[in-house]
């Protein structure tokens, strides 16, 4: 059975919903265009979860009354382009800063409008399937079971770091804050890091320490 996406109207001839319509087998959904749907919203995938696709062409001030309109649904989530953004690491800290710090909701860089597509049908999907009974839920087996998803996504955008090493640094640091207080070389003493590494983010957060993390 094809599952539904909501779109608001505004952005029924977005990129994103242009991605939504392109994906196919297992993945494959239904646009359905609403005209209740907040307009900044691009696409709520299942009630109370609302989701924008931003890029460097936005501006922060601009991008106010979206998040604004995120934050009155029960989950919000924010796909930013990372090809574009982390070609300015400042602006893309400042992104982040904005959306986890500020305004309390989850960012999550992606490639391309089709990678966030492709979320937004795996989260469509899993809430169509039937909960599993509670003991048919398996205790977590690893040490990166209790690592939150965005999280691991927001540091895994930092050019040179994928999703293994981010979970690394948030096995040791144990948030962003502290991943961003941290110096050069406790961060190179992190498994698999070293100096090249640990000078790609120290970089990333700004030599200053200026901005604050969550």
């Amino acid at each position: 059975m094809i599952q539904t996406v909501t779109v608001s109207r505004e952005a029924r001839d977005g990129t994103l919903a242009r991605a939504l319509e392109s994906l196919s087998g297992d993945l494959a959904v239904r646009i359905l265009v609403s005209d209740t749907l907040e307009a900044a919203v691009h696409c709520c995938p299942v009630a109370g979860i609302g989701t924008v696709l931003v890029d460097d062409v936005i501006s922060l001030d601009a991008l106010a009354p979206t998040l604004c309109a995120l934050v009155e649904m029960k989950n919000g989530i924010v796909f930013a382009q990372t090809q574009t953004l982390a070609r300015e690491w400042k602006r893309f800290a400042e992104l982040r800063t904005l959306v986890v710090a500020e305004f309390g909701l989850k960012l999550v860089p992606v490639d391309s409008p089709q990678q966030a597509a492709r979320y937004i049908a795996r989260i469509v999907h899993q809430h169509s399937r039937p909960a599993k009974p509670q003991s048919a839920i398996a205790p977590p087996t690893n040490k990166h079971a209790n690592a939150d998803a965005s999280l691991v996504k927001s540091v895994s955008g930092i050019p040179g770091i994928g999703d293994a090493k981010a979970r690394d640094l948030l096995t040791r640091f144990g948030s962003l804050r502290a991943i961003a207080d941290a110096r050069a070389d406790e961060i190179a003493k992190v498994k698999g890091f070293g100096a090249v590494n640990a000078d790609k983010v120290t970089r990333f957060f700004g030599e200053e320490k200026e901005m604050r993390f969550l």
